[in-house]
């Protein structure tokens, strides 16, 4: 049994894990971001390539930073990921005077984003695992993300301030180049879990990650979760960076952060209070009903296309914080200890494939047939997601190994 000592070392974790999920959610330029990108490049194309090229890099780095964390610990990889982001953060700002460093700030956040990708799920369940209270995981993990849906939801409210008193855009930049800067001295005081398990000196980088793909691709029910996860991660993601554009084409320029400060602030009420829903649904209930929920309305939503249509996307907000905390438990319920990072760094390399693609396609369908149809395009995408997850009914009796 762990000593008080030790207990109250591993709940530091959490703790640190919220604050760090807030200070870095604090991205001003967020809102704008789709709108900024297009004014500095000149079109929607130009804009999503450049978050587009954040999910190229990740894609390369997803394995190795996933076999890192499992052999130099997660605290470490937590650390280099924030580094990584504050270089990003710099660059984005330099990009004023010169918008081609917007690729090389891409760059920076798509190497924090492989650091943290696996690793910080990872970090949660192990350190719950530490004091044997993994059944805390989504209520936890929950309460983490209702830190970062809190930090949006206080960037929407600021850069709508700066933007309607016209203050310089540079200012989005420099006020996140804090607020990230205190994410990074967050990390440095995070600890590994003792039930950490490194795998240093076990396998070679390559073994390492052909077992921890193997033993994805050979577990049906994961097999299965994970293609589902690919196709939304894609298409989710594409939507989620070109909707401030979509917001942008209904309602005042000014007024379009407050869009992500109401979205941000039902998710921080979503993630907080998910208990009572994760108590008495299963965890495939809630991923099926709420990817159903979500599909409809989205389509919805950009079929009608008028100012009324952000108040529908809205409203898909209390399914996807379900569907987000369900697929990540069932996924950490299903990896293996000693693969934990690496088996999630496998499942998001997929993702970041297909999110690559799709970013580059929204942008694309944008320019030629408008925002509104090009969301309906990746929504559409995203359908065959729910006849994947119904598929996994038979088996929910065997969903962990």
């Amino acid at each position: 049994m762990l000593k008080a000592r030790s207990l109250h070392s591993i709940y530091r974790n959490i703790f640190l894990m919220k604050l760090m999920e807030f200070s870095g959610s604090l991205r001003f330029y967020y809102p704008i971001t789709v709108i900024l990108f297009e004014k500095l490049l000149g079109s929607y194309t130009a804009a999503m390539i450049v978050i587009a090229t954040i999910e190229a890099v990740r894609f390369i780095l997803e394995i190795p930073t996933g076999i890192l964390s499992d052999k130099i610990g997660r605290r470490l990889t937590m650390v280099c990921g924030a580094g990584s982001e504050v270089i990003g953060t710099i660059l984005y700002a330099l990009s004023f005077y010169n918008p081609h460093l917007l690729y090389a700030g891409a760059f920076f956040f798509g190497v924090g984003g492989a650091f943290y990708s696996g690793n910080n799920e990872a970090m949660i369940y192990e350190t719950l695992a530490s004091c044997r209270r993994t059944k805390l995981y989504p209520i936890i993990h929950g309460q983490i993300q209702a830190m970062e849906q809190f930090g949006l939801c206080i960037t929407g409210v600021v850069t709508t301030f700066i933007l309607y008193i016209k203050m310089p855009e540079q200012t989005v930049m420099l006020l996140t180049l804090v607020t990230i800067t205190i994410a990074l001295i967050g990390s440095l005081f995070l600890i590994d879990p003792p039930s950490y398990h490194k795998t240093r000196g076990a396998l070679t980088t390559l073994n390492h990650f052909k077992v921890a793909l193997l033993m994805v691709l050979r577990h049906k029910n994961l097999r299965l979760l994970t293609i589902g996860t690919v196709i939304r991660t894609g298409s989710g993601n594409a939507v989620n960076s070109f909707v401030p554009g979509y917001v942008a084409t209904v309602w005042p320029l000014w007024l379009t952060p407050m869009f992500r400060t109401l979205l941000n602030g039902i998710g921080v009420i979503c993630y907080w209070f998910i208990n009572p829903i994760v108590r008495r649904y299963s965890m495939l209930q809630i991923l099926t009903g709420a990817n159903i929920y979500s599909t409809t309305l989205g389509l919805l939503a950009y079929t009608v296309n008028n100012a009324l249509s952000p108040f529908i996307i809205l409203s898909q907000k209390p399914a996807n914080t379900l569907r987000m905390t369900a697929t990540s438990t069932l996924q950490q319920q299903m990896f293996s200890d000693e693969y934990r990072s690496t088996m999630g760094s496998v499942i998001s390399l997929f993702g970041s494939i297909f999110s690559g693609l799709c970013l580059v396609l929204v942008g694309w369908l944008a320019d030629h047939i408008g925002p509104a149809n090009a969301m309906i395009v990746m929504i559409l995408m995203g359908v065959p997601t729910i006849f994947i997850y119904s598929s996994l009914f038979s088996r929910e009796d065997k969903l962990t190994p």
